[in-house]
């Protein structure tokens, strides 16, 4: 499973006179901005991630033990692990050396044991685990550690919108929460429901299920994303477009990329423009001027200008200045920021 890292470390290299050379390695300070680019939370981590429930976790130290933060900045939960997930649904996953993870609550007890190979968060309840070593089966636990899902799925997905999938010997089905296939492992490839809908494949070709298996729209499409304000991207041959849950075209394909809506918006490219375009394919915001860099999330998306993150608002309007090192998307109304001391007071040009 990946360790996802909370941030990225910057390193500043400074060259000394007298023909030798010497290397000063900067570390940027993390902190947390509002929505008007301001630090509620002071910069003075050495990593952080995202809040997921109401808490960040943080480090003081590169590699060191993760706390807990919550959005007054105060650290609430000092654990003694160096590796531990994001809380969802009031559980943390944690691993320790050995390769056993288990499950720790908003108090930092130890409330579901050390006994997995894998494991992942909670999604609707659930949480996906691995047993029997690093070849070993997946499963589904509840909140007290049972297994409620047999441990017999050679790959498993999170529980989305009710459903998961589901891989046993190379094909892939859905199951429910008593873990009775509604879907039967017939396809090729399949990925989570999302408005309703989920991207299969059946002979080289994707097209997309309804929650009760039945295929709505046919296999046709070289590649296809998830449905996200109910359209979904969709590539026929090497370009991008968009259809909605009745496999009608109501964005041609004739753009070079497309991502998923959000926020009545989708980063996309045709011909020479970049930036988001609407509902309709119109481009409402051209990136001139700053590089596109990710999705609209809470309202706001992450752009840089001369390789420094700002954020413009869903008209194009750069709402928080590129004074920062680095940065984050929004989460439950926070970002996370980087600044190297003496540096982020003014606005990249």
């Amino acid at each position: 499973m990946k360790r996802w890292i909370a941030c990225v470390v910057c390193l500043a290299v400074v060259v000394l006179s007298c023909g030798a050379r010497a290397f000063e390695v900067t570390v940027p300070k993390w902190g947390f901005i509002d929505k008007t680019g301001e630090f509620v939370i002071e910069p003075q981590f050495a990593e952080v991630h995202d809040f997921s429930d109401g808490l960040a976790w943080v480090r003081t130290e590169l590699g060191g033990r993760v706390s807990f933060v919550n959005a007054k900045g105060e650290i609430v939960l000092e654990t003694g692990y160096t590796d531990v997930g994001d809380f969802r649904e009031g559980l943390a996953h944690v691993w320790v050396a050995g390769g056993r993870c288990g499950y720790m609550d908003t108090t930092g007890k130890l409330v579901i044991p050390l006994k997995f190979s894998e494991a992942w968060w909670f999604s609707e309840g659930l949480a996906r685990v691995q047993v029997g070593g690093w070849s070993g089966k997946y499963g589904y636990i509840d909140k007290t550690g049972t297994l409620v899902i047999e441990a017999k799925f050679d790959r498993a997905n999170e529980f989305s919108e009710g459903l998961a999938v589901v891989e046993v010997g190379e094909k892939y089905g859905f199951i429910n929460k008593t873990g009775e296939y509604v879907v039967e492992p017939t396809f090729e490839w399949a990925h989570d429901f999302s408005g309703g809908m989920a991207a299969v494949r059946v002979g080289g070709k994707m097209g997309f299920i309804d929650t009760s298996g039945t295929m709505v729209i046919g296999p046709q499409y070289k590649a296809v994303g998830d449905f996200s304000e109910d359209l979904a991207a969709f590539k026929r041959t090497i370009n991008w477009g968009y259809i909605n849950k009745t496999g009608e075209v109501v964005i041609k394909d004739t753009l070079r990329k497309a991502q998923p809506f959000c926020d009545g918006r989708a980063r996309a490219s045709r011909g020479t423009d970049t930036g988001f375009i609407d509902t309709g394919g119109n481009f409402v915001i051209k990136a001139e001027g700053f590089n596109v860099f990710a999705d609209f999330r809470e309202g706001l998306a992450r752009i840089a200008v001369m390789m420094k993150p700002a954020f413009i608002d869903t008209t194009g309007k750069r709402v928080i200045a590129a004074k920062f090192e680095d940065a984050g998307d929004f989460h439950e109304g926070l970002a996370r920021a980087a600044v190297i001391e003496g540096e982020g007071d003014e606005e990249a040009e």
